[in-house]
């Protein structure tokens, strides 16, 4: 546990360079734009989530220029121990990122006096939640099987892929009024079959890294 716990503090001093106040200024100034255009506080979560997203990847591209892989054989922390920390490290940064995104969504509410509505901050937090999470799965598993350099430009193919989702959505928002309803109406079912996909999906992916990592040479 010891271990883990050092593992972790080093992701963290590994990426604390790059949380700067320019950084935090552009997540709020986009933040604040969407809210104003949109005039929906609730924006400011993916965009939250996004920096987020890239800020995890940043421990593996640090690791792959500086040779860090080999320096955890050397002080004798096993494969699983980096990747259990690594996740752990990961679940930490989203946790952060979502208790930052709602006081960012509080306080943009607050001055765009823009109305709040729990229950669509809740459903769209959890949403957003769920789509980076796993997206950022998919990545860990590249990144722990091919290591940064190879696998960056597949790792990012998700955030491609989750963008036309959106634009499609927007698109062929009647068409899709069906399933709109099949959903309001059947909510609670559909809800339980997202988490357990994603359960399944964030489990696979650890097993899958861990598995990758323990068979690649470093």
């Amino acid at each position: 546990m010891n271990k883990l716990y050092r593992f972790i503090k080093l992701d963290f001093l590994t990426i604390k360079p790059y949380l700067t106040l320019k950084n935090m200024l552009i997540v709020i100034g986009m933040s604040a734009f969407l809210s104003y255009v949109n005039q929906s506080a609730v924006g400011s979560i993916s965009i939250v989530l996004l920096f987020t997203t890239i800020y995890i990847s940043y421990p593996f591209a640090v690791g792959d220029q500086n040779g860090i892989d080999s320096l955890y054989i050397m002080l004798g922390i096993e494969k699983k121990s980096v990747v259990t920390g690594r996740y752990l490290w990961a679940l930490l940064m989203n946790l952060i990122g979502l208790f930052l995104s709602i006081i960012l969504t509080v306080g943009l509410s607050l001055l765009f006096k823009i109305s709040i509505n729990l229950l669509e901050v809740a459903l769209t937090l959890s949403a957003i939640f769920m789509l980076f999470t796993l997206m950022q799965a998919f990545q860990l598993s590249m990144f722990f099987k091919l290591g940064y350099m190879k696998a960056k430009t597949m790792a990012y193919l998700p955030m491609l892929l989750m963008g036309a989702i959106f634009v499609g959505i927007t698109v062929l928002g009647r068409s899709l009024s069906t399933i709109f309803i099949f959903i309001q109406n059947h909510w609670l079912f559909v809800i339980m079959l997202l988490v357990i996909i994603w359960l399944a999906a964030i489990f696979g992916s650890y097993a899958y890294s861990v598995k990758q990592y323990t068979l690649r040479e470093i």
